[in-house]
């Protein structure tokens, strides 16, 4: 006599995941690739902000050597138009100029030596200094007029906010500002805020 075996046999379960099962693994997806996202933004905004200090930096540097070679005052001001040192914001553009009589303005006898372009809508340059002047200036020696500043570039805000500085102390030495994270600190170990 056979016995009966299909009793005995365990029915076949399906091939296949659960929604719940899917669900978890959608949501663990999710959560990579949005901190992947934002170290990416963190990442690319930071080396922007340490590019576009190194351009200021070298544009500060030239103004410098033309102020020692040419044994002139070399102004370095906000500049919409590149023409005059029209405005308190570095953003919007800033001209280096040989300036024989030294009174921050451009005359026909002063020569624009550089001009740099206006920075993005969502980028903002400072210039913290004491006395906070409006402009720059590097005499024929090669030290500042003037005393010790940062500029601070940031980009985005909020929760996005990238902050790095330029450190310029009136002998004309420039450093930059250390950090870890998207905001650095400046040279008094605070914060650097726009």
């Amino acid at each position: 006599m056979k016995k009966n075996n299909f009793l005995l046999r365990r029915v076949p379960r399906f091939l296949g995941y659960t929604l719940i099962e899917l669900l978890v693994v959608l949501a663990v997806v999710a959560i990579v690739t949005l901190a992947a996202t934002s170290s990416f933004y963190f990442s690319s905004g930071a080396k922007k902000a340490h590019t576009e200090l190194i351009e200021l930096k070298a544009a500060l540097e030239y103004a410098k050597y033309q102020a020692i070679t040419r044994s002139e005052t070399v102004t370095v001001c906000p500049s919409e138009d590149g023409k005059t040192c029209d405005t308190k914001s570095w953003s919007k553009g800033v001209v280096i100029f040989e300036d024989k009589n030294a009174d921050r303005s451009i005359e026909t006898e002063d020569k624009v030596l550089r001009v740099l372009p206006a920075l993005r809508d969502h980028e903002n340059l400072v210039w913290r200094g004491f006395p906070n002047y409006a402009y720059l200036q590097f005499l024929p020696d090669g030290l500042m007029k003037g005393n010790n500043g940062t500029f601070v570039l940031c980009i985005g805000a909020g929760k996005n906010l990238i902050a790095q500085g330029l450190i310029i102390s009136k002998t004309g030495r420039m450093r930059f500002t250390e950090g870890v994270g998207p905001i650095h600190k400046g040279s008094n170990g605070k914060l650097l805020y726009c």
